[in-house]
């Protein structure tokens, strides 16, 4: 008997504007990733169900629309989205999401982000926020010319815009890794460290990839954290509720 495998993707509610446009948000015209999803999981013999949440903020999430059940283990993944939300009192939406999160009671928690300075205008003036996304922006045009090996190719184009939305997003807010982890453990989450088999696996990746990067894991949260060139990227770190 197969096991069922459900997944449920909240897409991205951003406007088309340019201005609220997150970079990655949207996949490219005609991309069928579900298919390609459900082939991968046939072949672990598992049946895989995926549900699109696609008018739904991530501030306005309930249980009911995750629609889980006591049967089922359930996974949160937070993929680079949560830097979206306004950290700034009285509106902590960050908080507050993660606050819902634990409601959940979530085996377990996989969250992704972005790992630097935020750039909003309440953490530094306008000079400093653009600064920050600027030296953002620049590891991943380096990283990205380097990955191409200078190569110009339509690609490459695509990458090289849409992660040009970052200077433009006012959504763009992001916040360092030791943050992130502090308020996880405001809300009642324990760091759980990755396995030294996924961190050599992560390592030994980008050994074959590029010279460049380089994956260090943090002692005090055991977050794996990627940097370019020394410089810090974004970081991966596992979580259960206490």
């Amino acid at each position: 008997m197969d096991l069922l495998l459900r997944i449920t993707v909240v897409n991205s509610s951003n406007s088309d504007h340019s201005y609220t446009v997150s970079p990655f948000s949207i996949g490219p015209p005609g991309d069928d990733y579900t298919t390609r999803l459900r082939r991968f999981a046939k072949s672990f013999n598992m049946d895989l169900e995926i549900e699109q949440l696609n008018t739904h903020p991530l501030q306005i999430l309930t249980p009911e629309m995750i629609n889980t059940s006591p049967s089922e283990t359930l996974i949160v993944c937070t993929q680079f989205r949560l830097h979206n939300l306004n950290h700034n009192t009285p509106n902590d939406e960050r908080t507050e999401f993660l606050q819902f999160l634990a409601k959940l009671k979530p085996s377990a928690v996989i969250l992704s982000e972005n790992d630097i300075a935020c750039s909003c205008t309440q953490c530094g003036n306008f000079s400093t926020g653009f600064t920050r996304k600027v030296e953002y922006l620049w590891r991943f045009l380096e990283s990205t010319s380097c990955a191409f090996k200078g190569r110009e190719c339509e690609e490459r184009k695509v990458f090289e815009g849409e992660a040009s939305k970052a200077i433009m997003s006012e959504m763009e807010m992001n916040d360092g890794r030791e943050k992130w982890c502090e308020k996880m453990r405001e809300v009642g989450f324990v760091s759980e460290g990755f396995g030294e088999d996924v961190t050599d696996g992560g390592k030994s990746l980008l050994r074959k990839y590029d010279s460049n990067w380089e994956m260090k894991v943090d002692e005090k949260d055991g977050c794996a954290c990627l940097l370019w060139k020394g410089e810090r990227v974004s970081f991966c770190s596992l979580w259960k509720l206490n």
